[in-house]
Order: C-alpha cells, then structure tokens, then sequence
C-alpha cells in the first residue's frame, strides 16, 4: 500500500484532481477535503482496485475480514455522505453489485485509451453479474 500511495499521491484528470487530501471536481469548481482513509479509497479506485476484498486489504492490511468488512462500508457510506453535502453529483461512485466499486469512468479520462480501459471494467464487472 504504501508504494501505491507514493506512486499516487496525487492525480489529475480533465475532470477530476486528487492532492493533499483534497478532491477537486474541476467542472463543478468544488473543492472537498478528505480524511485520510477518504484519500487512501480514492487512490485505490483511481488504480483500478476495485474489489472490495482488494480495497480492504489495501487500507488495513490482513486482518479480520468481517471487522473491516464494517469500517469498509462505514467509509463508502463517508464518502458517499460528503460529496452529497458538498452538492456535487452522486454518480461519482459507482457501486457494483456483490464485487465493489469504482468511481465515475468520465472523472478518470485523461486520454482516449484511458476511457476506453474504465469502460471495459465497469462492464466486465456487470457482465459478470
């Protein structure tokens, strides 16, 4: 996790920007400050770790599952919470049934064949379904 977190730190997009804890959806002009474990799912999403299994053990390591299972729904439902109050729309998170969740395809285009890879996960995920 941490190689991840270093690697992605940071991150811009034509729509979306991720840096020092703080969301920036650039077409809405918001700006949300996030708690740590906020950044640390986003980074996860923003690499593709979509699983919930993968994000678990990504953010707390190995541990017992079912405990974590809780503060990973806690923390969607965080999230979740905040970009609602924050008044920007809330289809950046995209759950996916009994797999995960991934953020919005359209915040993560930084280039054609970008669009074209989050496309193809969002539907392999629901073909999978």
């Amino acid at each position: 996790m941490e190689s991840l977190l270093k690697n992605t730190s940071s991150f811009e997009s034509e729509l979306l920007e991720l840096k020092d804890n703080l969301l920036t959806l650039k077409g809405e002009e918001k700006k949300i400050p996030l708690s740590k474990y906020q950044h640390h799912l986003l980074v996860c999403l923003i690499n593709k770790i979509n699983s919930k299994d993968d994000i678990i053990r990504y953010l707390w390591g190995e541990c017992d599952y079912r405990k974590k299972e809780n503060g990973y729904n806690q923390l969607v439902f965080q999230l979740r919470r905040l970009i609602i109050r924050s008044g920007i729309s809330t289809e950046v998170l995209i759950t996916l049934p009994r797999y995960g969740l991934c953020l919005n395809p359209q915040l993560l285009v930084r280039s054609h064949s970008d669009k074209a890879d989050m496309k193809n996960i969002v539907n392999d995920h629901i073909a999978y379904l």
